[in-house]
């Protein structure tokens, strides 16, 4: 009986540890409000449903997300740099693709010469490319 108590309390703590060492469940994204002129760039911890905003970014930079076609702003991430790649349309609905350092909210560059709307973007890890959709 000593020895499956034992098995037993061994296996709740083996358990517990594991559960602890999960990483947070994090959503990052561009966020808009009743401001014109700016977005928020912040994180969302799914977790612990704390919301963190990170940067404030002007719309002429990075785009509208309320100009999207679709409900899902298109992102992707390259754990590689630690950056975000955002696409969304300005106000006169072209694309604007903006790589955005994932941790401090900064904006590092801007491509605004973007003919095609796109719907989906990709990192692929282990050939550090981007694709878009």
């Amino acid at each position: 009986m000593k020895i499956y108590l034992l098995f037993f309390i061994t296996f709740v703590v083996i358990s517990n540890c594991l559960a602890e060492q999960d990483p947070p469940r994090i959503l990052h994204g561009l966020f808009s409000d009743s401001d014109q002129t700016h977005v928020c760039y912040g994180s969302l911890n799914i977790d612990t449903s704390q919301f963190n905003i990170a940067n404030s970014l002007n719309i002429n930079d990075v785009g509208n997300p309320k100009n999207i076609k679709y409900p899902v702003l298109p992102l992707t991430y390259d754990p590689n740099n630690d950056v975000i790649y955002i696409a969304a349309p300005n106000n006169e609905s072209k694309t604007i693709l903006s790589v955005i350092n994932a941790t401090s909210g900064n904006l590092i560059s801007t491509f605004k010469s973007i003919s095609n709307t796109i719907i989906s973007l990709q990192f692929d890890i282990f050939q550090k490319q981007l694709f878009a959709h």
